[in-house]
């Protein structure tokens, strides 16, 4: 069956949002409101969709790399280690970053979705910024408009660019891009071939992902080899465990380790695939997180976003 990007697109843009908005542990959908009641000297503009996670594990070495690369360069690629269609954090340590290091950022946070339609989703951060709106502008002009004040601004500002996956999406957007020392850019994307320094982002090593599981679940003292074995066959994947993890915690606190890792191999859930090195490669993430979803009680909330991840699972590339 054949789908219109635009309608692809769509659906990979619901689903990254209903996952990182937190709806999963959450009973409002977070968003984003920019105060209106602040003077111009003063004001900040903060356009991050996401809350800051309060357990963010294992990568402190890319951040720390991060930091270095930034105090370098204008522009900052994230991208992953090997082949997958996402999960690895790329999204969750651009955010941190952003939060970790908002002091020396006064000229605002901002954060543009780059899995929709690139140039309305970057036009958006005309309002944000409070530049003049004359008549109908079209996406495009407001664009230049929004590159030619970050050029301009004299306080540093940080940009991020999320889930910039498509090729033709990055062409159109590197010429609406601010070429200043005073704005910092970061892209997030599964591409290895856009040009520029870049961190690359691996999966979560054993350690670290049972750690996860284990403070995701607030279950320190629960079997070990149980938990590593959930670990594997989520491909020790952060965001998968961490979806695990909460599914343990918030909907089902009888249900072991052990209990978890019968009923995902049950589910069909067993994509482990091992190099030579012992380590993880092309595990289907989206698989991953359809069936950890379908774990979960049949609520509102819940039916959506299985409906979502079912959808966009149908649209995934095979890898």
């Amino acid at each position: 069956m054949q789908h219109e990007p635009k309608h692809m697109i769509a659906v990979c843009k619901t689903c990254h949002d209903i996952i990182h908005l937190g709806i999963l542990d959450s009973k409002a959908l977070y968003k984003y409101k920019q105060p209106s009641d602040e003077t111009e000297e003063f004001y900040v503009p903060q356009t991050i969709m996401f809350p800051s996670d309060p357990i963010f594990v294992g990568r402190d070495a890319e951040m720390e790399r991060l930091e270095e690369l930034l105090l370098q360069n204008t522009s900052v690629i994230i991208n992953q280690a090997g082949p997958g269609s996402g999960g690895v954090g790329k999204t969750r340590l651009a955010v941190e970053f952003a939060y970790k290091n908002k002091d020396s950022y006064p000229g605002g946070l901002l954060w543009v979705n780059g899995g929709g339609d690139i140039i309305t989703e970057y036009a958006q951060l005309f309002e944000p910024l409070r530049l003049p709106l004359h008549q109908e502008m079209e996406d495009s002009r407001k664009c230049a408009h929004v590159k030619r004040y970050l050029q301009q601004k004299q306080k540093m500002t940080l940009l991020i660019l999320d889930n910039l996956d498509e090729l033709e999406a990055y062409s159109y957007i590197i010429e609406c891009l601010p070429a200043s020392v005073n704005c910092h850019i970061l892209i997030t994307t599964c591409r290895d071939d856009i040009e520029g320094e870049s961190i690359s982002l691996d999966i979560l090593s054993d350690e670290i992902a049972i750690k996860l599981l284990k403070l995701e679940s607030d279950r320190a003292n629960e079997n070990e080899d149980a938990a590593f074995k959930v670990c594997r066959v989520l491909g020790n994947l952060p965001l998968a465990i961490k979806l695990a993890g909460r599914h343990l915690k918030y909907h089902d606190e009888s249900m072991t380790f052990d209990q978890m890792y019968i009923k995902l191999i049950e589910a069909g859930l067993d994509h482990r695939v091992l190099s030579s090195d012992d380590r993880l490669h092309s595990v289907d993430h989206l698989t991953n997180l359809a069936t950890i979803i379908s774990l979960f009680p049949e609520d509102h909330h819940k039916f959506q976003i299985k409906k979502v991840l079912t959808a966009l699972i149908c649209f995934a590339p095979d890898n």
